[in-house]
């Protein structure tokens, strides 16, 4: 095949969260618009792109690569030149599973408007498909949910073993009935209105105390207590899947303006119940919900800064666990940080909640053995 003059042919070898995210399609759509030949397909160790066309278009197309939006993220890219062939067309390949190698768990995300849509629709060939996931990135602010506060990556060259600021400094609270605590939140309200010392309103409340002297483990998360406060507020009181009571009582706040609640401190804990005797107090004086609710992450994000700041130590503090995927949370949490002169580190390639455990585990053992 004759090779117009003027054609050159690049081999990109692309890493970082670019597989699972709807990367391939980009790339596609990418070269398109560029008028290049060439295809991307996926491997062990990230996404191989061949691209062939003019040298200014290849420049355009190799910035347009790094630009990924949200969720994905180029964390390296090298290119070698390579024999232009002339081909016409460019193609999503099949992946090559010879190439062996690890890739990064991407963080959690909410699914985003265009999927909802297509998920939805029952004329949509992806209607209530169990597996739907992204297949396109558009460059719009992914598609926005909670992605738009998506952490991002930081790299240290140790690993530091952090104890969870939640777990070194919010008190305990026992869990009537254990795990049954997690999927019907108004037991944790009962155990935090107790520990308030206010009424708690079921009736049921009754029956279900006996298990604190039988089946309460404490917790110490955070999660628990914005559980508590959901269910007192009549948002969730039981619940579909984990953290919805928690998601739903970020939703009502909103973008409400709010001043923290106060929460006092005993020793190194913060004592969650005064969260909650001010959020019932002010319930009982007929406060709006929402203010409620954003009063109380305040109170949270405040206090957590405030018992980092009096801890001391390093500038630079790790934010992690379930609760920090609550937009609102993080956000005050982080600002307030900032504002204490602290640089703030948060999740990029590896979920905040659960997720991350055992990528963590993972981490530690192989500290541990070298």
């Amino acid at each position: 095949m004759t090779v117009p003059a003027g054609l050159q042919r690049r081999r990109f070898r692309v890493e970082g969260a670019v597989q699972g995210v709807g990367f391939r399609p980009w790339v596609h759509g990418l070269a398109h618009r560029h008028d290049l030949a060439g295809f991307v397909l996926n491997d062990g160790r990230g996404v191989v792109i061949e691209a062939e066309g003019p040298a200014p278009a290849l420049e355009e197309f190799q910035r347009g690569v790094l630009s990924i939006p949200a969720p994905g993220a180029v964390d390296r890219m090298q290119w070698q030149s390579a024999p232009a062939t002339g081909e016409r067309g460019f193609t999503v390949a099949a992946s090559d599973a010879a190439v062996p190698g690890a890739m990064p768990v991407g963080a959690d995300l909410a699914t985003c408007a265009d999927c909802l849509r297509e998920l939805l629709d029952p004329a949509d060939r992806r209607h209530r498909y169990p597996l739907h996931h992204v297949q396109s990135l558009r460059p719009s602010l992914h598609r926005r949910p909670h992605a738009a506060l998506r952490p991002r990556a930081h790299r240290h060259g140790g690993l530091r073993a952090v104890r969870p600021l939640s777990q070194r400094y919010l008190a305990p609270v026992a869990m009537p009935g254990g795990e049954a605590a997690i999927r019907e939140p108004w037991r944790m309200a009962g155990a935090y209105l107790e520990a308030a010392d206010r009424p708690v309103p079921w009736e049921r409340w009754r029956l279900v105390r006996q298990a604190l002297g039988v089946n309460a483990p404490a917790r110490l998360g955070a999660g628990r207590l914005l559980d508590a406060v959901s269910a007192l507020l009549g948002v969730r009181e039981a619940v579909s899947y984990e953290g919805q009571a928690a998601i739903e009582l970020e939703h009502l706040a909103g973008d409400a303006a709010a001043e923290p609640y106060a929460c006092r401190r005993v020793g190194p804990a913060i004592v969650g119940a005064d969260l909650i005797r001010a959020a019932h107090d002010d319930l009982d004086a007929g406060r709006p919900r929402a203010l409620i609710a954003a009063a109380v992450q305040e109170g949270l994000a405040s206090a957590f800064a405030d018992a980092c700041l009096d801890a001391g130590g390093p500038s630079r503090v790790v934010l992690s666990g379930g609760c920090l995927q609550n937009a609102r949370l993080a956000a005050s949490l982080r600002a307030r940080l900032k504002g204490y002169g602290y640089m703030v580190l948060t999740h990029s390639r590896v979920p905040a909640g659960d997720g991350g455990i055992s990528y963590g585990q993972a981490a530690i053992a192989a500290a541990r053995t070298g």
